[in-house]
């Protein structure tokens, strides 16, 4: 939106009314940060799961890593051995899946305060009444795509 800087009384003025007219078209999700984006600097290993400082091995690698490494494994899957095609992509081109998209983790519906990206998006972004308001589209995507992936789903 449009914010203006400036010190005289009618320019603070007419910025707190467009504020005003305007908080209700943003939707009230929180600023995208890459603060959970993990730095890999080598190859994951399983012969050397000794050199990776692992205490849970459930939660070792975060939601979006495991939805890239499922992505890389559906993408290297050889569908059929007399066409010689590989990966998701050919069984989407096949009309074999219609579509493939990671998932978000937690109930959209559950009871309490407690927010997780999936209730927010639904609350946020999902629901008619909330056709007028920006898109969040870093919490869509999840930084589960490329950007490439991205614009094809906007």
């Amino acid at each position: 939106m449009y914010e203006i800087k400036s010190q005289g009384s009618i320019a603070k003025t007419f910025n707190k009314i467009l504020h005003k007219l305007s908080a209700p078209l943003k939707p009230r999700v929180p600023e995208h940060s890459n603060s959970r984006m993990k730095n890999l600097s080598y190859p994951f290993s399983r012969e050397k799961m000794y050199l990776y400082n692992i205490q849970d091995k459930d939660t070792f690698f975060d939601n979006a890593t495991r939805s890239r490494i499922v992505h890389e494994i559906l993408k290297r899957t050889t569908c059929s051995r007399a066409n010689n095609t590989m990966g998701i992509n050919s069984l989407i081109a096949n009309n074999v899946y219609e579509a493939a998209y990671p998932l978000h983790d937690g109930e959209y519906d559950s009871p309490g305060d407690d927010m997780n990206d999936r209730k927010l998006l639904y609350q946020e972004w999902a629901r008619y009444g909330v056709f007028y308001k920006f898109q969040p589209i870093d919490l869509i995507r999840c930084s589960n795509l490329t950007p490439e992936q991205a614009a094809l789903c906007t």
